[in-house]
């Protein structure tokens, strides 16, 4: 199993800094089609621009999760138990919600009981707790990179941003409910954005520093 783990872990680590920067760009572009709801006549929510607003929250997010994947082996090294309970909390919930939209998709053909209405409240609860959860996470990352300088203190605030942006918005959408003010959702995605397009840039910018500085330590 060991083995099997590192086989999976190893090319995320190896392409996580693009991954990172591709995360980073779609959720800036996600956030900048957002604003132009602020500008007074225009509107987002229809046509091409909401579904490719859709698309680029949903690639960024998705990306966002691989990305962070990528960092575990690095950090495990210098902070082993850290790494596997900032991965253990937030891999268990997403697999959880996965097994959960399987169980209800079969509840619409089989007649099963949904899990997510057996256990929790709602469906956005349960993804609204994934959420969370990743973003708790990325703070154990982002800790533990700072402490231990796995990483780097510059990389690990950038974790811490990243996260922030998340508590941020699951707040919001706790105080203003639905539809979120586009002023929340400009600065979360900023702020995820950045912080994503500046942790692939440190990590690529690291690793080829490593790279070129080995021939002169031979």
């Amino acid at each position: 199993m060991a083995t099997v783990g590192r086989r999976l872990l190893n090319p995320l680590e190896q392409w996580s800094p693009i991954v990172f920067i591709l995360a980073g760009g779609l959720a800036l572009l996600s956030s900048s089609i957002n604003t132009l709801d602020a500008v007074p006549g225009v509107s987002t929510q229809q046509g091409i621009l909401v579904f490719i607003e859709g698309l680029a929250g949903f690639g960024g997010i998705l990306l966002s999760f691989v990305a962070m994947l990528g960092l575990y082996p690095i950090l495990k090294k210098d902070a082993p138990r850290l790494a596997r309970v900032g991965v253990g909390v937030m891999v268990l919930p997403v697999l959880f919600f996965l097994v959960d939209l399987v169980w209800l998709s079969l509840s619409g053909v089989l007649g099963l009981p949904s899990l997510t209405l057996t256990y929790l409240p709602s469906p956005m609860l349960a993804l609204g707790a994934v959420f969370f959860l990743f973003a708790v996470g990325t703070t154990i990352f982002g800790v533990t990179a700072v402490l231990t300088d796995a990483l780097g203190q510059t990389l690990g605030s950038l974790l811490i941003v990243f996260a922030m942006a998340w508590y941020l918005l699951i707040g919001g959408i706790a105080v203003y409910g639905f539809p979120i003010p586009v002023w929340l959702v400009s600065l979360t995605g900023l702020m995820q954005g950045g912080s994503m397009l500046g942790i692939g840039y440190r990590l690529r910018n690291g690793r080829e520093g490593m790279t070129r500085a080995e021939p002169v330590a031979r």
